[in-house]
């Protein structure tokens, strides 16, 4: 059985997660989400990679806590420590932001989270930018408005 304190570590961790990918308040859903699928760690690094120029190039802040989140998970024995955690995100000084993770996913898929900040119209296009040129590399499936992320069925 799992002591309280346990417990409470747990709940905190799977709370963050929940925030970063549903926003903290309502007004914080993300506007669209994604699920990428990879074949391996090549696809996965380049994938980072990837992510790390477009925010770049869109002069947002690159954000990788997945050393951080990876270390937790294992600290409070929900992962192991061959497993690995992705836990990026990209933010813009309007309040426009993506996360991308696989929490609660098989190792090689992510779900991204698109969030509006202050200017709808721009991070929708951005939405947009950052699809296509996923959809260039990897197989892509939109998450439907009001769910969560699931196992990709055809993910291989």
């Amino acid at each position: 059985m799992m002591n309280v304190r346990m417990y409470l570590a747990v709940s905190a961790v799977l709370f963050f997660l929940l925030c970063m990918i549903n926003g903290c308040a309502p007004a914080k859903r993300p506007f669209l989400m994604v699920q990428v699928c990879f074949k391996d760690e090549q696809n996965l690094e380049l994938f980072i990679d990837t992510m790390k120029s477009i925010a770049q190039l869109e002069r947002m802040n690159f954000i990788d806590n997945s050393r951080a989140t990876q270390k937790d998970l294992v600290a409070l024995k929900v992962a192991g420590p061959t497993d690995r955690a992705i836990n990026i995100g990209a933010e813009g000084n309007d309040g426009m932001w993506v996360t991308a993770s696989n929490l609660g996913l098989p190792s090689y898929q992510v779900t991204l989270g698109f969030f509006e900040g202050s200017r709808s119209l721009e991070a929708r296009k951005f939405a947009d930018r950052v699809v296509g040129e996923l959809t260039q590399r990897w197989h892509i499936e939109y998450v439907p408005s009001g769910q969560g992320a699931f196992p990709m069925k055809n993910c291989e």
